[in-house]
């Protein structure tokens, strides 16, 4: 298989010289990580698998405010109040980030108003 030189071709998409999530810093994002859950919150750094979050809070059960399935659900749609369970805000910094999702307003809205879930 020959190489393709992107640059010859106008209309396809190449590589910048930002780094891979750059465009996400300041912006409303779900991260999803091998070892510590489901984040949201506004990102502040991305370096590698490693990401600081500010306003963040960690989503511990959720359900779509469609009833989709995933996180991308949720990211669209925000979640179902009475069916998510969410901690409390904190700043973090996340290791082995392996999923970053942009949100909608909506979903943004949903998430930091979602009351603080307690043990009953």
């Amino acid at each position: 298989m020959s190489e393709v030189n992107m640059k010859d071709k106008p209309d396809a998409e190449y590589p910048s010289d930002r780094a891979i999530g750059s465009h996400l810093i300041g912006r409303y994002v779900i991260c999803r990580c091998t070892q510590a859950g489901i984040w949201a919150g506004v990102v502040s750094n991305i370096s590698g698998h490693f990401c600081e979050l500010t306003e963040a809070r960690r989503l511990w059960r959720w359900k779509s405010a469609e009833n989709e399935t995933t996180l991308s659900g949720v990211a669209r749609f925000g979640i179902v109040s009475d069916l998510s369970k969410i901690a409390g805000p904190v700043n973090v910094v996340l290791t082995e980030v392996c999923e970053y999702i942009s949100t909608s307003k909506a979903a943004q809205d949903s998430i930091r108003e979602q009351k603080i879930h307690h043990v009953e």
